[in-house]
């Protein structure tokens, strides 16, 4: 199952016409799709998890997190994890 989730990552590239399309931007968008499914408040896969569970390396992961707490997709707690902020309209 963790092989037919990561597989999805990379045969993205292949439907962006031709083009390449960087692992941590096919993950951006992956993981901005599953927040917009959750409640405000409820908290994201730890990045150990979800670099797990779409095999890509943990620093992947980080540089993805931090681009969504940029955003303001979610937010990070110190020893606390990732959460999904508040819908903006």
């Amino acid at each position: 199952m963790a092989t037919e989730r990561s597989r999805k990552v990379y045969e993205t590239q292949k439907r962006q016409r031709g083009q390449f399309v960087p692992v941590y931007k096919q993950l951006a968008n992956i993981l901005r799709a599953k927040v917009e499914e959750m409640r405000p408040g409820e908290r994201v896969l730890s990045e150990r998890e979800l670099a797990r569970r779409y095999k890509v390396c943990r620093t992947t992961v980080e540089r993805v997190t931090a681009m969504l707490v940029e955003e303001g997709v979610v937010w990070q707690g110190q020893g606390r994890g990732t959460f999904v902020t508040e819908k903006r309209t």
